[in-house]
């Protein structure tokens, strides 16, 4: 997501993640879609992270997308911002991590490999995506979740992760 898009698009979604709720009717949907470990690993998501994940839930359905394994991958392709120790990313990291990894990602780079302290943040960010499909695998999600989130972990394109990018970029 390019950091271009402006001041105004970055503050609203500043405002939007600290703003952001999960109603109870979304609390019933996760329990009717996820077993009972994918449900925690989704509550272990920060709140703005949590709405954001129903949010690419919701852009997939609006889609047309019914596939079972794809909407839980939208759920759970971002529990991986929590490390193994059940830390999450403090919310300042991420204007922090934007701003690096589009004006100098070298920096980012550096920051991510040498992830301790004040850098651990970057090093769970960077490695979230594949994180998601370990933690998912753990959790006895069905293997094809786990695929589509390892391959989008790997940027392997196929039908259904160019489905999960699309919506996730568009959130």
């Amino acid at each position: 997501m390019p950091i271009g898009r402006g001041w105004t698009y970055r503050l609203r979604q500043l405002i939007a993640a600290l703003t952001a709720r999960v109603r109870p009717d979304e609390r019933a949907l996760l329990a009717r879609i996820l077993n009972d470990e994918q449900v925690r690993l989704f509550e272990a998501m920060p709140r703005f992270d949590q709405r954001h994940s129903l949010d690419v839930y919701y852009a997939l359905a609006r889609a047309g997308y019914d596939h079972p394994q794809l909407l839980q991958a939208a759920l759970l392709h971002d529990c991986g911002k929590v490390d193994s120790a059940g830390r999450t990313i403090p919310l300042l990291y991420y204007g922090l991590i934007v701003i690096l990894q589009h004006s100098a990602p070298r920096l980012y780079i550096y920051a991510a490999r040498h992830g301790h302290g004040p850098l651990r943040p970057f090093a769970v960010h960077a490695g979230h995506e594949q994180r998601s499909a370990t933690y998912a695998a753990a959790a006895g999600s069905d293997p094809v979740v786990v695929q589509i989130l390892r391959d989008y972990a790997t940027k392997r394109s196929t039908p259904l992760t160019s489905a999960l990018r699309a919506a996730d970029d568009m959130h």
